[in-house]
């Protein structure tokens, strides 16, 4: 099936990524929600070695690597991710704390406030799920499930209005 993902704005700036529907193909050999439960049960949002100026945790190159480049926007990138224990394939999106004429404390205000759309959506069915938040110097980095398909917007235009 189709998953999908939109960028909606909120506040006319902060952006929730969301899913349209669920991986129906798995990415992993273990069925999705298995995976993503046994891993956010391991790894929860954890506060360990809190990160500098938003609070997150700065291990990321102990728990993840990156792999290959799936999207960029005017506000950051999204690589392919693998959990470095479990092999759970993940997106990992990379949101510098500095960004163009922006000062650090406005583009660390939107960071915040996507953070804050992001987890109080995770409730809803077909929200993409937040594994985790890291920080460190430069970057902030967001891990979540990885969904297949392309974004919302290209389904649309593929194949029209939902």
């Amino acid at each position: 099936g189709h998953s999908a993902r939109v960028q909606r704005r909120a506040s006319g700036h902060a952006r929730a990524v969301l899913s349209l529907e669920r991986m129906t193909a798995p990415a992993n050999s273990q069925p999705a929600g298995q995976q993503r439960a046994a891993l956010l049960e391991g790894l929860g949002l954890k506060q360990q070695q809190a990160g500098r100026e938003l609070g997150y945790r700065t291990d990321f190159a102990e728990e993840y690597r990156c792999g290959r480049l799936i999207g960029q926007g005017s506000f950051g990138q999204v690589h392919k991710g693998t959990h470095v224990n479990s092999g759970f394939e993940t997106a990992v999106k990379t949101l510098p704390k500095v960004r163009g004429k922006w000062t650090r404390e406005k583009t660390l205000g939107k960071i915040r406030r996507e953070m804050e759309v992001l987890q109080e959506l995770q409730h809803i069915k077909g929200v993409i799920q937040l594994m985790d938040c890291f920080e460190d110097d430069e970057n902030v980095r967001i891990v979540t499930e990885l969904c297949r398909g392309g974004d919302l917007q290209e389904y649309a235009e593929e194949h029209g209005c939902l």
